[in-house]
């Protein structure tokens, strides 16, 4: 039987929660429903757990897109140099990529994990494990919650189980369904940080794995078009990649992605047939900025034939080549699942939350933090530190 009145508790064990709880220390209790922490997190970049960035705090919040101005206060005080020092401290070193990424040495998410688990202890809180709550009420002291074991009673509540991505890790969309119930409003969800299946996969399937730096893209919405540029990478079934990871939120069947694979087509395609104008096409557009596989992917998608030679091209073929790598649309066919997209968009809306301190402007002495708020951020390490930061924010402002 779980003690009761417990002075806060925490819904999850993931970086949210276990950074609220190292936060709070003594008094704080994390319920988590599974035998272990952090289940999702030992997942995160395919176990090596890429769980920062090295960006100055005013380029973070700026990749935040439109929740940076609300994450600031939490990503200010709790930034990437708190985060790693306090994993450090705990035996858990890391270093960053060129590219900004950080990574635990060991590149294994559980060092990462364990980590926190080892500050958690230190601190004094505690873990119950096994622990699904089951239903929420507010009482006048504070809350009251049922779980499979007991029913308990606290006087200050964090909800920091997630969002519904990767629900067999037990990220089972609880927290949109707490927070509703205690009368808070839930942007629906849908999934992010997720790949797309698009029409022409049958075509485009021989390039599988192969990666171009830096190409822009429309992507033409149902609800708008915006644009953006990163890497993008062809799989079997579509796209995906940072281009892709970071808008899917956005997308959805049957819209539009409109990717410009050589922006100046229009004079190098015509140089690099004049030049090479005794080879064949797939020989000759290898001077363009292309793999082999994506070459002969598009020349298969429009219908001309890989081994034609330059010279037996008609212009009518010529401009169909030009016009595509300009600007070759692909049409989602589906969006990747809530079951395997990496995070989850939509949740708690913002303005219900107090930035500050992570306390709901609705209910007196409840907390949110994490994925289960409305946000959809990029890939590089934004997820995992802005659920630390907000968790972290949130333990040290219930102490209070």
């Amino acid at each position: 039987m779980i003690k009761t009145a417990i002075p806060f508790v925490i819904i999850g064990a993931g970086p949210a929660g276990l950074a609220a709880a190292i936060a709070y220390g003594k008094g704080a209790v994390i319920l988590e429903r599974n035998q272990e922490a952090g289940k999702k997190l030992l997942l995160s970049g395919t176990g090596q757990c890429n769980f920062t960035n090295t960006l100055s705090k005013e380029d973070f919040i700026r990749a935040c897109r439109k929740a940076g101005p609300w994450l600031k206060s939490a990503i200010y005080t709790y930034d990437s140099d708190f985060f790693i020092n306090l994993l450090e401290e705990a035996g858990c070193e890391s270093f960053a990529r060129e590219d900004g990424k950080v990574f635990p040495s060991s590149r294994k998410a559980e060092h990462v994990r364990d980590a926190l688990l080892k500050t958690t202890m230190h601190n004094g809180a505690e873990i119950v494990y096994d622990t699904q709550v089951l239903e929420i009420k507010k009482s006048k002291n504070g809350f009251i919650l049922k779980t499979n074991n007991d029913e308990i009673q606290c006087t200050k509540l964090l909800i920091a189980c997630g969002g519904s991505s990767w629900q067999q890790t037990g990220s089972t969309g609880d927290g949109y369904f707490f927070a509703e119930k205690l009368g808070h409003k839930i942007n629906p969800i849908k999934p992010a940080l997720a790949s797309v299946e698009t029409s022409s996969q049958d075509s485009f399937s021989q390039c599988s794995g192969s990666t171009l730096q830096n190409i822009r893209a429309d992507f033409i919405t149902k609800t708008g078009r915006h644009k953006d540029t990163d890497d993008v990478l062809f799989t079997h079934r579509g796209l995906s990649g940072p281009l892709i990871l970071n808008n899917s939120y956005l997308l959805e069947k049957g819209d539009t992605i409109r990717l410009h694979l050589v922006p100046d087509a229009e004079t190098s395609v015509p140089k690099a047939l004049r030049d090479n104008r005794h080879k064949i096409v797939l020989n000759a557009l290898k001077a363009l900025p292309l793999t082999e596989a994506i070459i002969a992917s598009v020349l298969h998608y429009l219908c001309i034939f890989a081994d034609t030679q330059v010279r037996d091209l008609s212009k009518k073929e010529i401009n169909k080549i030009i016009n595509f790598l300009q600007a070759g649309d692909f049409i989602i066919k589906q969006v990747e699942s809530l079951e395997t997209s990496m995070s989850t968009a939509g949740g708690v809306l913002l303005k219900e939350v107090n930035p500050a301190t992570m306390q709901s402007r609705i209910v007196q002495g409840l907390y949110i933090a994490g994925e289960v708020l409305d946000y959809a951020l990029p890939t590089g390490g934004f997820n995992i530190q802005a659920a630390f930061s907000t968790g972290f924010l949130a333990g040290i402002s219930a102490i209070s």
